[in-house]
């Protein structure tokens, strides 16, 4: 959720200045001046690199395209079955397994029950749905067919989810081969040239360019050993959580 930073007085006109998180600017707006402020200005804070890694967890479960594609269907049934929405999200709670999405349609059933709209609730949760989703939710509200429109997202993003996967599975094979060839490239560098190196060292001789190249690369990938194997390692938990 984005984090506004304000500037706002009191009513004994004392300015004050501090960080808010809301979905959007006006939501923040309003909620100063329920606190009695008087917003004097409001802008989107800087996100700080640091604090958005210690926010990332690899190993956290994700929300998957698969979770929204049951969710929009399953929802789409109880509505046009005639079952209150918030009676129909506490249904669809109960049988989720993603403990991630677990706790956003939660989030959506007690937003709903404070008196917002079910666009406006899922717009609150960015992580689960983007903006072409909310939009789609909004319009279905306004024109009383919010079954039809989410039968036809749970389609969309089906659809969309099936070429995904197809893309993926065209780039695994050049992406083996590549990771093949990297490993070995490496291992020649790292354990290979340095045997040349001290036989080459032992002639004395002047090496041709190329060759001192080669060398002075063998030197820097021995010397960030550490820092290359991190890097894969990195590499590689990347993609298991987003393959």
């Amino acid at each position: 959720m984005p984090l506004f930073k304000y500037k706002a007085r009191t009513s004994a006109g004392d300015t004050v200045q501090g960080t808010i998180e809301t979905p959007d600017q006006f939501t923040a707006s309003n909620k100063l001046r329920g606190q009695r402020l008087i917003v004097l200005e409001i802008t989107l804070a800087k996100k700080n690199l640091l604090d958005e890694l210690k926010k990332y967890n690899p190993f956290k479960p994700s929300i998957t395209a698969r979770d929204l594609v049951l969710f929009s269907r399953q929802l789409s049934t109880l509505v046009s079955a005639g079952i209150p929405i918030v009676q129909g999200l506490t249904i669809l709670s109960e049988q989720i397994e993603n403990p991630a999405f677990k706790k956003v349609v939660n989030n959506i059933s007690d937003n709903i029950k404070a008196g917002i709209s079910i666009a406006e609730a899922m717009k609150k949760e960015p992580d689960a749905f983007s903006e072409l989703y909310v939009a789609m939710i909004r319009a279905g509200e306004v024109g009383g067919i919010l079954d039809v429109i989410l039968e036809r997202l749970s389609a969309y993003l089906e659809a969309a989810d099936e070429l995904k996967g197809k893309v993926k599975g065209a780039l695994m094979y050049p992406s083996i081969v590549a990771f093949i060839a990297a490993c070995i490239t490496i291992f020649l560098l790292t354990v290979v040239i340095p045997t040349f190196q001290t036989i080459f060292a032992n002639f004395g001789a002047d090496l041709p360019l190329p060759t001192k190249i080669l060398i002075a690369l063998s030197n820097f990938l021995k010397q960030y050993i550490i820092f290359l194997i991190a890097g894969v390692i990195a590499a590689a938990v990347a993609v298991v959580k987003f393959y």
